[in-house]
C-alpha cells in the first residue's frame, strides 16, 4: 500500500481518514490502484495524474456571469489601483479537486482547501493572483474589497485571492450580473494578461453574456 501511495506522490496518514464515496476521477483511481497497482501504468492514469496537477486559468469553463464580473473586477484593479490581476485557476475537476484536497492530509505540503465540494467544480469560482504574487496583503485587500463590490464573495485572509459567485438560491439586488459601465482607459492588455476578452470600455455588460 505505501509503495502505492509513493507512486501517487501521497504517503500513509497516520490514522484512517472517513470513509468516502470514491468518486470517479483521482479518487477512483486510487481505489483501483490499492487492488491492482499496474492500473497506475495505464495510458489513461498517467493522463489523469498529470492533468490532475495543472490548475485550468481558461475562461470558457466559468460561468458566464463569473466571467462578466472577473472582467469588471480586473479592470477597477488596473484603472483605480495599477494592479495587473490574473487567472489563476478558474473551473476545477472533481478528480483534480480530490487531489488538492489530498494535500496536507494524505500527501505532501500544506493544506491548501478544506472541503471536497468546491464552487470550482461548476465554474463559479477562480483563483487570482495580483502582480504576479501572493505577498502584498494590501493588493489582495483592495481586490477583495472589489470584488465584493462586483458582487463576487471572498474568504478574507484564509484564501485572498479566491472569488465565487453568491450562492444561486441567495441572489439579491445587484446580483443580476450588470454592474454598470466598464470604466474608460481600461488596456486591453491586462485584460489579456487575465485571460479574459476585452470588454469596450464605456459599454454595460448583459446578464447572461460574457466572452
Amino acid at each position: 500500500m505505501n509503495a502505492i501511495l509513493g507512486l501517487l506522490g501521497l504517503t500513509a496518514p497516520d490514522a484512517a481518514p472517513a470513509p468516502r464515496e470514491a468518486a470517479p476521477g483521482f479518487g477512483a483511481l486510487l481505489a483501483r490502484a490499492v487492488e491492482d497497482p499496474s492500473a497506475l501504468r495505464a495510458p489513461s492514469a498517467e493522463a489523469l495524474l498529470a492533468a490532475v496537477r495543472q490548475p485550468d486559468a481558461d475562461p470558457t469553463g466559468m460561468t458566464p456571469e463569473l466571467r462578466i464580473r472577473l472582467r469588471r473586477v480586473i479592470a477597477r484593479m488596473e484603472a483605480e489601483h495599477g494592479h495587473e490581476v490574473t487567472v489563476v485557476e478558474g473551473r476545477r475537476s472533481s478528480a483534480r479537486q480530490d487531489y488538492l484536497y489530498a494535500q496536507g492530509r494524505t500527501r505532501p505540503g500544506p493544506v491548501v482547501t478544506w472541503t471536497t465540494e468546491s464552487k470550482h467544480e461548476l465554474g463559479r469560482a477562480a483563483d487570482l493572483m495580483v502582480d504576479g504574487g501572493y505577498t502584498d496583503a494590501r493588493a489582495y485587500r483592495r481586490l477583495q474589497r472589489i470584488a465584493r463590490e462586483e458582487g463576487l464573495h471572498t474568504l478574507g485572509p484564509m484564501d485572498p485571492g479566491h472569488v465565487e459567485l453568491p450562492a444561486e438560491n441567495g441572489r439579491g439586488a445587484g446580483d443580476s450580473g450588470d454592474s454598470g459601465p466598464i470604466p474608460a482607459g481600461i488596456s486591453a492588455a491586462a485584460l489579456a494578461a487575465a485571460g479574459m476578452s476585452p470588454v469596450r470600455p464605456g459599454a454595460r455588460v448583459e446578464a447572461g453574456a460574457g466572452s
